[in-house]
């Protein structure tokens, strides 16, 4: 089993570590929860402080905590690695599902020793994708149609390449639905308070900025409606690169990743299922510290949309050297500390005032209300010919907002256009309205 590997930097901004049915006052706000960079201190002195800013960390300051644990080859996962050799059968169909099920259960044991345990549990697994068609997306992940059609062909060598594709993709897609929706439903019943899902899932693949994922991708996303079903968290991924153009187009890729994952969670999660986006703090392609209006695109964006959180993640080579943990400190003490702290009081003052601190505040511009909510409660998205016009005048407007409020004085305020904010209540509270006050009341809950 590999944990953790190539990751030593990773938050989580959250306010799901409750149980469902309980929700303890002191963890219901847009709280962090960081692995502190120990390596820093321990090989170069370097002590990255982040108590200043309410940072909370894993106990211990491991990755494998009690609020957060990644997996990256969790049980028996089959891949193909990068010198060709298939490990753990390579393919899901020549998989042994019973063997990963019994590692399974003993890597979750080992790592998450605690059967109260209600953090994140994510599990990250990358190489290949349960639906055939999205395997080709990139070379890595085609070798997978590939060598599923060469199994296919070995057995019924005068089938059409049609054929051949067909009954290959019937395979992997049987198999990889076995194998993923197994490991999750088993997972959950070993630690059944953690919040169980796969990083990335689900994805827009919106690279060139578009605001809304185009049909196809949704189609292609409600295909694995098993899994969303499965779930007990979603956690897509909205990493930036400097190259996805200005920070208006990165905001829009922003924005489409976050809706996405709202309308499968609408259409196929359960109740107050919870929505962690992965993000970074650098660009991924040229490793440069994010300035402030990506900051606002990216984590301001997620809690705007009403999200419950966001996990920050960085690769263990950011901290390979004394120069690079003391930029990293500098660039929490002077710009991402202070973010996150003027985030998280926001969210705290907003909860307060809004939802008596019985809920998380959402921007029905942004949320699951509105622009998110509405637009993505169908599996497809509403025809062009209605939204173009609609859509070109809000683009401007956003446009000319967007530069207001990022490059005129660099800083924003979240939640404060009272008229745009709706509450979202835990779960036994519901909202009540009387006159122009919003608050929230309790409900039984079952």
């Amino acid at each position: 089993m590999q944990v953790f590997k190539g990751v030593y930097f990773s938050a989580y901004i959250n306010g799901i570590v409750e149980s469902f049915r309980e929700i303890p006052e002191e963890i219901r706000d847009f709280i962090k929860s960081l692995n502190t960079t120990e390596k820093c201190l321990r090989s170069f002195g370097v002590d990255i402080d982040l108590s200043a800013f309410d940072i909370v960390v894993n106990t211990g300051g491991t990755f494998e905590g009690d609020n957060m644990v990644i997996f990256y080859e969790l049980g028996l996962y089959p891949y193909i690695d990068d010198d060709g050799n298939f490990v753990n059968g390579g393919l899901p169909q020549l998989s042994d599902l019973g063997s990963h099920l019994l590692k399974v259960k003993q890597d979750v044991a080992a790592l998450i020793p605690d059967a109260n345990f209600s953090g994140l549990a994510v599990i990250d697994w990358e190489r290949w994708r349960p639906i055939f068609e999205r395997d080709n997306y990139n070379n890595v992940q085609r070798q997978y149609i590939t060598a599923s059609e060469d199994l296919v062909r070995k057995a019924h060598p005068g089938w059409s390449d049609e054929r051949v594709y067909e009954k290959a993709r019937q395979e992997f897609e049987n198999r990889a639905r076995q194998f993923m929706e197994r490991t999750l439903v088993h997972c959950s019943s070993i630690r059944p308070q953690g919040k169980w899902g796969f990083y990335g899932f689900p994805g827009c693949y919106n690279n060139h900025n578009q605001r809304t994922c185009d049909t196809k991708t949704m189609e292609l996303n409600d295909e694995p409606d098993w899994m969303f079903q499965a779930s007990s968290a979603l956690f897509p991924s909205i990493y930036l690169r400097e190259k996805f153009g200005n920070h208006q187009a990165r905001y829009d890729r922003v924005h489409g990743i976050l809706g996405e994952a709202i309308r499968v969670s609408n259409l196929y999660g359960s109740p107050y299922q919870p929505l962690v986006a992965y993000t970074r703090f650098r660009y991924g392609d040229t490793s440069e510290f994010y300035d402030v209006t990506d900051l606002h695109s990216t984590l301001g964006q997620t809690a705007e949309a009403g999200y419950n959180g966001a996990a920050l993640w960085d690769s263990h080579a950011s901290f390979e050297t004394r120069d690079q943990c003391l930029d990293m400190r500098n660039y929490l003490d002077t710009t991402l500390g202070p973010f996150l702290k003027a985030l998280q009081d926001a969210v705290n003052k907003c909860s307060r005032t809004k939802c008596s601190a019985h809920g998380r505040c959402k921007n029905r511009i942004r949320s699951r209300d509105r622009e998110y909510g509405d637009k993505y409660k169908n599996k497809t998205k509403p025809s062009r010919a209605v939204l173009s016009i609609w859509e070109t005048i809000v683009s401007v407007l956003r446009i000319f907002w967007f530069i207001l409020l990022n490059f005129v004085n660099g800083e924003r305020s979240y939640f404060e256009n009272v008229g745009d904010v709706s509450c979202e209540c835990f779960p036994g509270w519901k909202v009540a309205t009387k006159l122009t006050k919003t608050t929230a009341v309790s409900v039984d809950w079952p």
